[in-house]
C-alpha cells in the first residue's frame, strides 16, 4: 500500500488492515459501497480496494461491474 492510500484510510481500516478476506462473501453495506465509490474516485487499485474492505479482488471487480451495470442502465 502506498503512504497516499494509507494517508485516506480511516481509522477503522488501519486496525483491520492485514485481515484479507475477512468480509469475502457477506453482503455490501451501504458503507462499503461508499468505501468502494470513494476508492475508485481517488483511483486506487483493485488489490488495495479489496485488501481495504477485506474482500477478494474478484469480489471486488464483481461489485464494481454490478455498479458500473446499473449505472448504464440508469442513463438509458
Amino acid at each position: 500500500m502506498t503512504e497516499a492510500e494509507q494517508a485516506h484510510l480511516p481509522e477503522r481500516a488501519l486496525m483491520q488492515y492485514g485481515k484479507p478476506n475477512l468480509n469475502e462473501g457477506k453482503p455490501w453495506s451501504e458503507m462499503d459501497l461508499v468505501d468502494l465509490r470513494s476508492s475508485l474516485a481517488l483511483g486506487s487499485s483493485v488489490a488495495y480496494i479489496a485488501e481495504f474492505l477485506c474482500r477478494s479482488e474478484d469480489e471486488v471487480r464483481d461489485k464494481i461491474a454490478e455498479l458500473e451495470a446499473t449505472k448504464n442502465a440508469a442513463h438509458k
